[in-house]
C-alpha cells in the first residue's frame, strides 16, 4: 500500500510539473507572438505614417538615397548643363534592345540638329536616343530618322523615354507617347554612344545645348547606367553611375555648367556664374600653400595693371632665399608661374575662361590640362590671395572668378572649395562649401560684381 500511494505521488508530482512546464510554453509563446504582431502593427503605423506625411516630399526621400549612394566627398547637382562642345563616353554600344530615360532642359539655340545620346557609323547606322531634335521635330534614331509630328520646346523641363524593344521604337514625352514605330530587331552599330551629342565615327557631331537633371540607360530592361549630377572630390562636375560606381566626365572642350541642388547653399543665397574684380577687390584664403593642390577656374577682363594681372598668389621674396613665391600672373601679353623661383613664361595669353592648377606636392603647374611647369618645395608663411597676390606692394586682378578648389596634398581631403554666390543680403562673395562660410572682399573700393545667377 505504501509503495502504491509512492507511485500515485510520483505521478501527481510529474502530471503537475508537465502542466506547468506547459502552461509556461504557451505563455511564452502568446508572448512572443503578440510582441510580433504589436511590432508589425508599430512598423506599419510608422511607414504609414511617413508615407502620407512625406508624400509631396518625395523628391526629397528619392535624393536622400542618391546622396547615400554618391562616394565620401561627391555632392550631387541639380543639373550640368553642355554648352554644345563638351560630351561624355559612356562606354556602351548602340544597338537594339536599349531604352532611356532622361529629364532634361534643351536651351535656346538656332542649331536644330541635336542628340542627346547618339552613335553612327555611317551611312543608316544610326541609334538616336534620350532626345532628338531635327528639321523642328522630336525623333529617334534607328538606322534612318524616324520622325514624329510633336514640336520641341526649349527651356522647359520634360522627362522622356525612348525605346527600342519588342519590334517597336517609341518615344513617351511627359507620360505621352508620341511617337511609336515598326523596326526590325537585333541591329547594332558597333559604336560607342556618346552622352550630350552623336559619337559619328569618332569624332562629336549634333552637340546638343541642355540641362541634364537625370538619366538612365536599359539593355532589355536590365538598368546598365543610372547617372547623377554631381561635383567630385576635386569640384569637377561630372556624371556618377550608382550601377558601375564611377564617375564619367567631359570628353569634350570647355566645361559642363551646373548648379547645386537647392539646400546646399545658406537660405537666401543665390549661386552665380562669376563675381568680377575691378582691380581693388581681393580675398585671403588664409591658406598656406605647402602641399596643396590649388585649382582656379577665371577669365582675365582687362589688361590695364601695368606690372601684371596676378590670378592668385603670396609673394614673400627674400633675397638669397627664393623659395618664398607662389602666384600665377598673365603680363605683357603672356602667363607667368612662380612657385619657389622666379617668373617662369608659359606661353601667350588667350581670352576666354582658364583653368590652372598648382600642385606643389608633385610639383607641377598645369594650364586647361596641359603641363605648363614643374616646380620645387614652396616654404609660404601668408595665406594664398585669390584676385591679386600679396607682395611688398599689393596687387590685384581684373577678371572674373568661377570657382577655386584647394586640397591638402597629405589628407587628400578638400579644404576649400569656394563658388560664387549672392548672399543673403544681395552682396556677392564667395562661398565655402567646406567651412560653410562665406568670403567678402578685403581690398578697397566696391564690392565685387556679381555675375549672373545660375
Amino acid at each position: 500500500m505504501k509503495n502504491l500511494k509512492s507511485e500515485k505521488g510520483s505521478i501527481t508530482l510529474f502530471v503537475l510539473f508537465s502542466t506547468i512546464f506547459f502552461i509556461m510554453f504557451l505563455t511564452t509563446a502568446y508572448i512572443a507572438s503578440t510582441n510580433t504582431e504589436r511590432a508589425q502593427q508599430e512598423s506599419i503605423a510608422r511607414t504609414k505614417e511617413i508615407y502620407e506625411k512625406d508624400y509631396e516630399n518625395r523628391e526629397e526621400i528619392y535624393n536622400s538615397y542618391i546622396e547615400e549612394s554618391l562616394p565620401t566627398g561627391h555632392k550631387q547637382l541639380e543639373y550640368i548643363e553642355s554648352t554644345g562642345t563638351q560630351y561624355i563616353d559612356i562606354g556602351i554600344i548602340g544597338k537594339y534592345g536599349l531604352s532611356t530615360y532622361a529629364r532634361l532642359s534643351v536651351s535656346n539655340t538656332t542649331n536644330e540638329n541635336k542628340v542627346l545620346l547618339g552613335s553612327r557609323s555611317g551611312g543608316d547606322t544610326r541609334i538616336y536616343l534620350g532626345y532628338r531634335q531635327y528639321n523642328s521635330t522630336i525623333n529617334i534614331g534607328y538606322r534612318t530618322e524616324i520622325t514624329s509630328s510633336t514640336t520641341p520646346v526649349r527651356n522647359v523641363i520634360s522627362e522622356y523615354k525612348y525605346s527600342l524593344n519588342n519590334g517597336y521604337a517609341k518615344v513617351v514625352k511627359d507620360g505621352v507617347e508620341i511617337l511609336s514605330q515598326t523596326i526590325e530587331t537585333n541591329y547594332t552599330n558597333n559604336t560607342n554612344l556618346y552622352l550630350f551629342g552623336n559619337n559619328y565615327g569618332g569624332n562629336l557631331n549634333n552637340a546638343i545645348s541642355c540641362k541634364l537633371y537625370s538619366f538612365k540607360l536599359y539593355d532589355n530592361g536590365t538598368l546598365i547606367r543610372n547617372l547623377i549630377p554631381c561635383l567630385d572630390t576635386a569640384g569637377v562636375p561630372c556624371m556618377y553611375d550608382t550601377v558601375t560606381k564611377q564617375s564619367f566626365y567631359n570628353a569634350g572642350t570647355g566645361e559642363f555648367k551646373y548648379k547645386l541642388k537647392q539646400g546646399v547653399l545658406p537660405t537666401g543665397y543665390k549661386q552665380l556664374e562669376y563675381i568680377e574684380s575691378t582691380g581693388t577687390q581681393y580675398i585671403n584664403t588664409n591658406i598656406h600653400p605647402v602641399n596643396h593642390r590649388t585649382e582656379v577656374e577665371f577669365e582675365i577682363t582687362s589688361l590695364v595693371n601695368r606690372l601684371g594681372e596676378p590670378v592668385f598668389g603670396v609673394d614673400q621674396y627674400v633675397s638669397g632665399d627664393s623659395k618664398h613665391r607662389y602666384h600665377f600672373t598673365i603680363y605683357n601679353n603672356k602667363y607667368y608661374w612662380a612657385v619657389t623661383t622666379g617668373e617662369n613664361n608659359a606661353g601667350t595669353y588667350t581670352t576666354g575662361k582658364h583653368r590652372v592648377i598648382y600642385n606643389d606636392t608633385e610639383n607641377n603647374v598645369y594650364l586647361d590640362n596641359e603641363l605648363i611647369g614643374n616646380t620645387l618645395g614652396v616654404n609660404i608663411s601668408e595665406g594664398n590671395v585669390l584676385f591679386g597676390y600679396r607682395k611688398a606692394n599689393d596687387l590685384y586682378f581684373h577678371g572674373k572668378y568661377y570657382s577655386c578648389v584647394i586640397t591638402d596634398n597629405l589628407t587628400e581631403q578638400i579644404i576649400l572649395n569656394l563658388i560664387p554666390v549672392l548672399d543673403e543680403n544681395d552682396k556677392p562673395c564667395m562661398y565655402d562649401l567646406v567651412s560653410k562660410q562665406s568670403f567678402y572682399n578685403q581690398g578697397t573700393g566696391d564690392d565685387f560684381v556679381a555675375g549672373p545667377e545660375v
